[in-house]
């Protein structure tokens, strides 16, 4: 007998038996998300402006020639910085960056996908590509996850009161998440874009969604 097992008996001799139940979801990706990056620098800030807005427009149009909807892409508003570097031990202005990121969002769709990724890197603007696959319904396979958690919990439970020869009495605590929240990703994949790298999106694992709960009972 292990000794976890035996304090847990211990346990239900003294009164109380309390266990931790895990459950556990697994459900094929049904999202896609793509994130990318445009930005410009130059020296001067109307030029490096300038090339920004030609970068934009020539994004505009390679999502347009995919069938990509403006309601399909949230961006993150324009930003603007100023670029620095390390130059014989001082800080050495580089220029203006002008930069903003994009997030498309929609069903799943390979096809759809691999044309958005070859007209990306076609139009030569893109400077950095992020790829997740996800659930847009999070809180269903939570909720299952949850429930088979404590089924787990009330059958290890039942087994330890068995072994003891007691019955499981009242619920005397509930703790959800007990081990953290657990929810797994295992379906995400992340590409860099550089230097017009083609990309491969590859198998789609499913996603894990997982949950803990510790519950402690009277027995009787």
């Amino acid at each position: 007998m292990s000794v976890c097992v035996a304090m847990l008996l211990l346990a239900a001799t003294a009164g109380e038996i309390t266990v931790v139940g895990k459950g556990t979801v697994r459900l094929p990706p049904d999202k896609m998300k793509m994130m990318f990056r445009v930005s410009a620098v130059d020296q001067d800030i109307v030029s490096a402006k300038g090339l920004f807005a030609e970068r934009t427009a020539s994004l505009a149009a390679t999502l347009a020639e995919v069938g990509i909807g403006t309601n399909e892409i949230l961006t993150s508003g324009l930003s603007l910085d100023t670029v620095k570097e390390w130059e014989n031990g001082k800080m050495a202005f580089r220029g203006y960056s002008f930069s903003e990121w994009y997030t498309f969002v929609a069903p799943l769709d390979r096809a759809r996908l691999e044309r958005l990724h070859t007209s990306l890197v076609d139009c030569k603007t893109i400077e950095e590509l992020n790829l997740s696959f996800e659930l847009f319904d999070t809180d269903a396979p939570r909720k299952e996850a949850i429930a088979r958690a404590v089924n787990d919990a009330r059958a290890k439970a039942e087994a330890i009161a068995s072994a003891a020869g007691v019955r499981l009495g009242r619920i005397e605590e509930i703790v959800y998440g007990c081990e953290g929240d657990n929810r797994h990703e295992r379906g995400l994949m992340k590409a860099t874009l550089a230097d017009g790298a083609s990309m491969t999106v590859g198998e789609l694992h499913e996603i894990e969604v997982s949950d803990t709960v510790r519950i402690r009972w009277k027995i009787k």
